[in-house]
């Protein structure tokens, strides 16, 4: 696995099924975790996740807010 610093490091992949209520989420998908010094339950969400979202972060506030994005409406035409 490619990390955001371009490091490469092995990576174990397992099943998971993560609910999100409040974003109306609710998936089962491959996740890959990787060894941490430190006990942590801090998680990296990956590109798959997020192209589903706008996602803003405070950093002060240490807080994370997702909106989906919404599919344009595609109208029909009469002639086709």
């Amino acid at each position: 696995m490619q990390m955001a610093d371009g490091t490469t490091v092995q990576a174990i992949g397992y099943a998971a099924r993560l609910i999100i209520p409040a974003l109306g989420f609710d998936d089962e998908f491959e996740v890959f975790g990787v060894s941490m010094k430190y006990p942590s339950f801090r998680v990296l969400i990956g590109r798959s996740f997020l192209r589903r979202y706008n996602v803003n972060y405070n950093g002060p506030a240490e807080r994370f807010e997702f909106h989906e994005i919404s599919q344009p409406l595609h109208e029909e035409h009469p002639d086709g």
